[in-house]
C-alpha cells in the first residue's frame, strides 16, 4: 500500500472508529472500579467482559471493508487502498484495547470519586431516557411498526435524489475548443480565436489564458493524436483561487458572451472537467450517447436527429460529437467495365490519379544531417482543372494509349477524415454537459427522446460514458453490500450462538439509511460512489452499538434476570458507551464534512453520509433494539412456546 490520498483518507476516516474499543474497555473497567474493587481485578473483569462484543464489533467492521477489495471499475479503484488501510489499523486498535488499555488502567491507584457511576445512573437525564425506554417495550409492536413505516418512507425518497457517477469538483479550471471549417487559414484562426481570448482576458476571476492555433508536433503516434489543424485552437483558462463565481458559472458566462459575438461558422466545445478521475471514463462530459452503425451517411442522420433532441432539452449545452469534420477531397470514380475492356487494373488507375493531383515521394534531399521529402507531381497549371488531369494518357496492355477521362470521373466532395470503431463496429460518440439540473432527470428526459426517434435496424443508440460506468459500479457496490452484510450476520451468529438475535441487531441498518436519506436532502448532495461507500461502511458500524447492548443483556440474563428488567438494566448500562463512541466517530468525521478548498467535494458526501446514518441509529437503536428484543421474544413465547 503506497502512501496516497485514500490510503491517508483510510487513517483520516478511522481516526474516530479506532478509539471505539479503548473506549467501551476503559468506561467498563471504570464501572468495575466504582463497585469498589482494586485497580488489577476491575481491568480484568472489565476487559474480560466487553472482550467478545468489542471482538465481534470489530470484525463486523472489518467485513464491510475486506469486500471492496472485489469491487470492479472506477470504485474499486478508488477504495482498495482506503479498506486495507481501514482493515490493519482496525486489527490494531483492537489489540490495543484488550492489552494495553487494560495494563494501563491497572496502574491507577486512585479514583477520585468512586460514587460517580451510582450518580450517573441516578441523573436525571438517565431517568428520562428510563421512562422513554419504558414506554416503547410497552408496546413494542407499534415502536417496530413505526419505524418500518418510517424506513419505506426515505426509501421513496432515496430514489427521488439525483444520481450521479462521482461527486462534481470545482477545479478552477476549464478548456475552450474552437473549430472553423477545415482548409481555413491560419490566420483567419487567429483572428476569430483573438476575439474570445480578449474576451476571456476581461473577465475578474480568470488567473491566466494559454491558446494553441493549430501544430505540427512531429510524426509519432501521440503526436498525431495530440495534432490541431490550421482550422482548429484550444483556448485553456484557469481561474483564480479567490474567485467570486464558480467554474460553471463562469463557463456559462462565456457562453453566452461567445454566443453574440460576430463569429460565422465557429463552432466552440466546452470542456469542465469536474471530477479528478474524469479520464477514467470515455468523456469528461457527464452525458455521452454511443451511435453505433455500418454506413457513416444514415449515422450522420441519426447524430443530427440525437444533436437536435440533445439541445431542445433544458439544462443541456455544449453538444458535440467526436467525429472530425469531413475533410475536403477529389473521388475519383473508375468505370470498371470501360477499364476491363483495355485490361487496365483499378490499382494503376488510382496510382496515376494520385500521383497526378498529389504527387509521390521519390526521394530525399540530404542537408547537414536532415532530410526533406522530394515529392513529385504535376505543375498546379497542369492539375487545376479535371479537363487537364483527364488529358494525362496510361499505356494498356494491349498496347494502345488511353486517356485517363475515357473510364474515370471526378467530382469534389467531403469524406471523412477517421472513422472509429468500438467491438468492430463504426461508433459515433455524442457528448454534451448539463447546467443547473440534476443528472437523473436529464437521464430519464433523453431515454424517453430516444424512444421517440426511429433507428434502423442494425443501428443502436444508447446512453453510454458516465451513465454506462454509474451502472456498473453501482451494481458492483450493490454485491459488495450483500457479501458485507451476509458476512456480519455470520460473524454475530457465531459470537451470540444464536440465529434470530444477530438479526435484531442488524435491523439497525435500515435505521442508518433513514439517517443518509436526512443528511443528503438537507446539504443536498447526490448518490453517486462515495456516498455508496459510506453506506457499506454504516452496514458494519452501526451494527456496533447493537453488539455491545445485546451482549450485556445476555449476560444480564444468564445470571437470572428476567427479560424486561435485563433489557433496561444492560440499556442503562451501556448507554453511555454507545453515546461516546457514536460521538468519537461523528466528530472525527466532522472536518472532513465541512472541509473547504480544492478536492473537498470528493471527501465530503462520504462523512455526511456516515455521519447521517451514524447519529440517527445512535438514539433510534437505543430505543428501537430493546424493543424490538422484548417483541422478539414475546413472540417466540406465544408461537413456539420457548
Amino acid at each position: 500500500i503506497s502512501l496516497n490520498m485514500m490510503s491517508l483518507g483510510g487513517l483520516a476516516l478511522g481516526i474516530g472508529m479506532l478509539v471505539d474499543n479503548a473506549i467501551v474497555v476503559l468506561e467498563n473497567i471504570t464501572r468495575h472500579r466504582s463497585f469498589g474493587k482494586d485497580p488489577y481485578q476491575a481491568s480484568l473483569d472489565g476487559a474480560a467482559e466487553v472482550s467478545n462484543a468489542i471482538f465481534a464489533s470489530t470484525l463486523t467492521t472489518i467485513a464491510v471493508f475486506f469486500p471492496m477489495v472485489f469491487v470492479v471499475g472506477i470504485a474499486g479503484q478508488l477504495f482498495k487502498q482506503l479498506s486495507f488501510t481501514v482493515i490493519f489499523s482496525l486489527v490494531a486498535s483492537l489489540f490495543v484495547a484488550l492489552s494495553l488499555i487494560p495494563l494501563l488502567a491497572s496502574k491507577v491507584k486512585e479514583m477520585k470519586d468512586q460514587n460517580r457511576e451510582e450518580d450517573f445512573q441516578n441523573s436525571p437525564y438517565i431517568k428520562k431516557f428510563e421512562d422513554f425506554l419504558r414506554a416503547s417495550l410497552a408496546r413494542p409492536f407499534f415502536m417496530t411498526f413505526s419505524i418500518m413505516a418510517l424506513f419505506a418512507i426515505c426509501v421513496m425518497c432515496f430514489g427521488t435524489l439525483d444520481k450521479e457517477l462521482m461527486p462534481k469538483m470545482d477545479q478552477g479550471q476549464f478548456m475552450l475548443k474552437v473549430n472553423l471549417p477545415a482548409g481555413t487559414h491560419l490566420e483567419i484562426t487567429n483572428g476569430k480565436v483573438e476575439k474570445i481570448e480578449d474576451y476571456i482576458l476581461t473577465l475578474p476571476d480568470v488567473e491566466d489564458v494559454s491558446v494553441i492555433i493549430g501544430s505540427t508536433i512531429g510524426k509519432g503516434a501521440e503526436d498525431v493524436l495530440q495534432r490541431l489543424e490550421s482550422h482548429q485552437a484550444e483556448i485553456s483558462v484557469r481561474l483564480k483561487n479567490d474567485r467570486k463565481m464558480s467554474t460553471k458559472d463562469t463557463v456559462q458566462k462565456v457562453k453566452n458572451a461567445i454566443t453574440k459575438m460576430d463569429l460565422k461558422r465557429v463552432q466552440v466545445e466546452y470542456i469542465l472537467s469536474e471530477s479528478v478521475f474524469s479520464g477514467a471514463v470515455e468523456t469528461s462530459s457527464p452525458i455521452v450517447i454511443e451511435v453505433k452503425g455500418k454506413k457513416i451517411p444514415v449515422m450522420m442522420e441519426i447524430i443530427e436527429e440525437v444533436t437536435k433532441m440533445l439541445k431542445k432539452i433544458k439544462g443541456v449545452y455544449g453538444v458535440k460529437t467526436d467525429m472530425p469534420e469531413r475533410s475536403p477531397e477529389t473521388k475519383i470514380t473508375v468505370d470498371k467495365d470501360k477499364a476491363a475492356l483495355y485490361q487496365m487494373s483499378v490499382v494503376d488507375i488510382a496510382q496515376v490519379s494520385q500521383v497526378a493531383l498529389k504527387g509521390y515521394i521519390a526521394s530525399a534531399f540530404k542537408d547537414q544531417g536532415e532530410e526533406v521529402d522530394i515529392r513529385v507531381r504535376l505543375r498546379e497549371t497542369d492539375r487545376n482543372e479535371f479537363s487537364k488531369i483527364g488529358r494525362i494518357t496510361l499505356s494498356s496492355p494491349m498496347g494502345t494509349k488511353v486517356p485517363l477521362s475515357s473510364f474515370v470521373k471526378f467530382e469534389i466532395g467531403k469524406g471523412p477524415s477517421e472513422i472509429k470503431r468500438n467491438d468492430q463496429e463504426r461508433t459515433t460518440l455524442i457528448s454534451a454537459n448539463i447546467f443547473k439540473r440534476q443528472l437523473k432527470s436529464v437521464f430519464e428526459e433523453i431515454e424517453t427522446e430516444l424512444g421517440k426517434i426511429d433507428i434502423p435496424d442494425d443501428y443502436t443508440v444508447k446512453l453510454s460514458g458516465e451513465s454506462e460506468e454509474m451502472k456498473a459500479s453501482f451494481s458492483s457496490l450493490l454485491g459488495a453490500l450483500l457479501l458485507s452484510i451476509i458476512l456480519v450476520y455470520m460473524i454475530m451468529a457465531a459470537q451470540f450462538e444464536s440465529l434470530w438475535q444477530p438479526l435484531i441487531i442488524m435491523f439497525t441498518f435500515p435505521l442508518s439509511l433513514i439517517g443518509v436519506v436526512f443528511a443528503l436532502f438537507f446539504t443536498g448532495t447526490s448518490i453517486n460512489v462515495i456516498v455508496f461507500l459510506g453506506i457499506i461502511m454504516l452496514g458494519g458500524i452501526v451494527v456496533n452499538n447493537g453488539i455491545v447492548l445485546i451482549d450485556y443483556i445476555n449476560v444480564l440474563r444468564a445470571k437470572g434476570m428476567e427479560v424486561f428488567d435485563s433489557v433496561i438494566e444492560a440499556s442503562k448500562a451501556r448507554l453511555r458507551p454507545i453515546l461516546m463512541t457514536a460521538m468519537t466517530t461523528v466528530l472525527g468525521l466532522l472536518p472532513m464534512a465541512m472541509a473547504s478548498g480544492e478536492g473537498a467535494e470528493f471527501r465530503a458526501p462520504l462523512a455526511v453520509s456516515v455521519m447521517g446514518g451514524l447519529f440517527v441509529t445512535t438514539f433510534l437503536s437505543l430505543l428501537v433494539i430493546p424493543a424490538i428484543y422484548v417483541f422478539t421474544h414475546n413472540l417466540r413465547v406465544k408461537v413456539f412456546k420457548r
